[in-house]
């Protein structure tokens, strides 16, 4: 996976929540280190136990709508794994602008990390000198 899509994630909107763009943050650390743990959290989360077989009633549809069902119920485990991961690491999600969400999603690299560094220090989670 590209770097870009790893932002992308980091940077996604959450399943679970009310859907307004959050990033995940923690005082004191930096954005290295950050996507460093995200990364090592969706791994593990990746590697968990899958969560559905999915029901059918024998039908084509059935067995189609089963296993949409069955990778629907996976792929939000999933997210609640690496969320759970990334929380039993004292992260945490905040909230951000739409505005702010689109601005990180346009910039790559190293331009990304520096803006994703200036949202940690706006909402107060940026390392201490």
């Amino acid at each position: 996976m590209r770097s870009g899509a790893y932002v992308a994630a980091i940077l996604a909107l959450t399943l679970a929540g009310c859907g307004s763009p959050r990033i995940w943050a923690k005082p004191g650390v930096g954005v290295t280190q950050v996507d460093a743990d995200y990364k090592e959290c969706a791994t593990i989360a990746e590697n968990g136990p899958a969560t559905a077989q999915g029901y059918s009633d024998g039908s084509v549809a059935g067995s189609v709508g089963a296993g949409v069902g069955a990778g629907i119920s996976d792929s939000i485990a999933k997210y609640k794994r690496r969320d759970a991961c990334l929380t039993e690491r004292g992260y945490r999600e905040i909230p951000i602008t739409s505005d702010e969400l689109a601005k990180a999603r346009s910039l790559d690299g190293e331009a990304n990390a520096a803006y994703r560094q200036t949202l940690m220090e706006k909402y107060g989670m940026a390392p201490r000198p």
